[in-house]
């Protein structure tokens, strides 16, 4: 009995040192000293724990300032590309309204040009029809056959120049900016210069057609003893 007593005496000093320690100390420092922890290393767990969760956090913003950074960049190839697309169209579509524009020239052009010298060869006729009158009224029409020949070869030869020009095609390839600028340039160019080279084979044959009515109008009446003819 004596022993039970001296054990439950000792069991209550116990529990009163502590519970004064626990007090005195706080839960956390007394549990690790009862378990023989330091508070050192108690701190530096905690030091070690916060730099981890810090050098976490910092690669978490570090990957999503880097994810950011290339939604952008990826944004900004995207509307570059557009824009380049776009430009690349707007050339296109600007080349094919300058090769239209240039191949309805051409025609209107030329169109005109055969038109002349339809009118020419309708003129030449009316003129060889007028000297078969003279012939028969015994004129001297010679000169003038032979300047109706003259123009007739004249308007022939502007008329297959015409004709030529009507097959060619005025185009050009649509390549970066200075090659888009140059390319046009050259090809108006090169249009303007085959339509005046035909230019001056109509307007030879035309002058030719006036050669020839100058001609027939200059062919004298023949002279008989009852006046001219």
């Amino acid at each position: 009995m004596k022993k039970l007593f001296i054990l439950l005496l000792v069991a209550v000093l116990t529990f009163n040192s502590a519970s004064q320690a626990y007090a005195k100390e706080g839960f956390l420092n007394w549990f690790n000293r009862i378990l023989g922890v330091s508070d050192t290393t108690v701190q530096n767990a905690g030091q070690a724990d916060r730099l981890e969760i810090r050098q976490q956090k910092q690669e978490e913003r570090s990957v999503a300032k880097q994810e950011k950074i290339q939604t952008l960049q990826t944004a900004k190839e995207e509307r570059t590309a557009a824009r380049e697309e776009k430009r690349e169209a707007t050339k296109t579509e600007i080349a094919e309204r300058v090769n239209t524009k240039l191949a309805e020239l051409n025609e209107k052009v030329t169109t005109s040009m055969s038109r002349l010298l339809a009118r020419m060869t309708a003129l030449l006729e009316k003129l060889t029809n007028r000297l078969a009158k003279m012939t028969e009224k015994g004129r001297d029409v010679s000169g003038s056959d032979a300047a109706i020949a003259g123009a007739e070869a004249a308007i022939a030869t502007a008329q297959a120049a015409v004709d030529e020009q009507v097959t060619k095609t005025y185009t050009f390839e649509l390549t970066d900016e200075t090659g888009f600028r140059v390319g046009a340039s050259e090809a108006k160019t090169s249009l303007k210069a085959d339509l005046k080279s035909v230019k001056e084979l109509v307007r030879s044959a035309r002058q030719s057609v006036v050669d020839a009515l100058k001609s027939a109008k200059a062919i004298k009446p023949v002279t008989t003893e009852e006046g001219d003819l």
